[in-house]
């Protein structure tokens, strides 16, 4: 089974071999001095945020998926693997950037150390930069990110704006040592102001938003929107303190009157041709648990709809779509359901009469890969899309990596 993973990866070795062929030219034409080595850090931090931006994210998507349905199977299974290919560039250009910047802190460490001089601003604020990019990248690691979440997206998001003011700082105190009447020429200056645009765009949609609570189980709880409506695929952060964390998750449309036979009680859950959508919340930490325990009447949203795994479905005809555990989208949320919430279930199988629902409180937990390839078998489906949790993810994927000719795309990661 291919899964993204080694795409995500090639992503990122790709971007840190284009810096180090970029770093070996310099190298080898001139000694690498700290300008060259500055232009490298903020041209890769820019690149770390633009990776991330929604447009950027979304322009992917509408390339490489909304607008190659037609292609040939072989192209569309390559192109399906987009979804993990800003990440990859993410972490490629923030590894690339904090060793450019440790280029930049000792080049000029280096000269002060030959003069004597012991306190240089430009050179304090290098180091505490350094120890800012070590902390964020050290926080972003799997295994430390998965264990300390809070931890990590506090530290993400309060470092990398003193690191910006910082960073700026030091673009105008270089200026004015070197040659303030140039300063409109360097293209650290723009890439900077760029990087102050891109970091205050989310801001400036953030809202806070009516939201009706409809509580499916102990598990899970429906959150719906008036807002706005949304794309297939899509998913939206919320939070009930954005300065101290947000988390994303994917969205249901508000189902449209064409399906047919529908209940009243169906009706009113799903807000029958309302504008707005619907995300639901699986108990999967202690934010989510707080939600579900204590439901909300108003949520902060931020940013703007962005594109996610589940819409490479959309490049298939037909297609296994495979959902478990505690973890990500709408799907996932309807195989926690108790018998006596049985409304999801009902409007799932009206959208879809063949869907297969296993309820692990009464049959156990089923051979997952073994489901994958009796379905896949039993038709032509062209490719295999799995939604879980870390581990159940990992396991089905190494177990399903030996019957090759499935082709599949998971989304193993944990909320943001």
């Amino acid at each position: 089974m291919r899964f993204p993973v080694p795409t995500y990866a090639c992503a990122s070795f790709a971007v840190i071999t284009v810096n180090a062929a970029v770093a070996l030219a310099l190298w080898g034409k001139l000694h690498l001095n700290a300008l060259d080595a500055s232009v490298g850090a903020t041209t890769n931090l820019l690149a770390v945020v633009i990776a991330r931006n929604e447009h950027f994210v979304n322009l992917l998507f509408t390339v490489f998926v909304n607008r190659a349905k037609k292609l040939p199977l072989g192209i569309r299974r390559r192109f399906a693997n987009i979804y993990c290919c800003y990440g990859g560039i993410h972490s490629g250009c923030a590894i690339a950037a904090l060793v450019w910047y440790l280029v930049f802190t000792i080049e000029i460490t280096l000269p002060n150390m030959k003069s004597g001089i012991i306190i240089d601003p430009l050179v304090l604020m290098s180091w505490l930069s350094m120890s800012l990019l070590i902390l964020i990248v050290f926080f972003a690691l799997p295994c430390v990110r998965s264990l300390h979440h809070n931890w990590f997206e506090c530290v993400h998001r309060y470092s990398a704006w003193t690191l910006l003011i910082i960073l700026v700082a030091q673009l105008v105190l270089t200026s004015i040592k070197e040659n303030p009447s140039h300063a409109l020429a360097d293209p650290r200056i723009w890439e900077a102001g760029l990087l102050i645009l891109l970091v205050i765009y989310p801001w400036l949609h953030l809202r806070k938003r009516n939201v009706k609570s409809f509580r499916l189980s102990s598990h899970a709880l429906l959150l719906n929107f008036d807002y706005s409506d949304v794309s297939f695929g899509q998913a939206v952060r919320i939070s009930d303190s954005p300065l101290r964390e947000t988390h994303a998750f994917a969205v249901i449309p508000n189902i449209r009157s064409t399906v047919q036979n529908m209940s009243d009680e169906e009706a009113k859950l799903w807000h029958v041709d309302k504008k707005g959508f619907s995300v639901i919340i699986s108990r999967a930490g202690d934010w989510t648990s707080r939600m579900i325990d204590h439901p909300p009447t108003r949520l902060w949203t931020r940013g703007v709809p962005q594109y996610g795994v589940l819409r490479v479905v959309s490049l298939f005809q037909p297609c296994i779509v495979m959902a478990t555990g505690s973890g990500i989208g709408p799907c996932l949320s309807i195989f926690v359901q108790q018998p006596g919430h049985s409304t999801v279930i009902d409007t799932l199988l009206r959208v879809d009469p063949l869907a297969i629902i296993h309820d692990t409180k009464a049959s156990g937990r089923p051979d997952l890969v073994e489901i994958a390839t009796d379905l896949w078998e039993s038709d032509n489906f062209e490719a295999v899309v799995f939604i879980s949790n870390k581990e159940t993810g990992a396991a089905v994927k190494t177990a399903i990596h030996q019957h090759r000719w499935i082709v599949g795309y998971a989304d193993m990661s944990l909320h943001e």
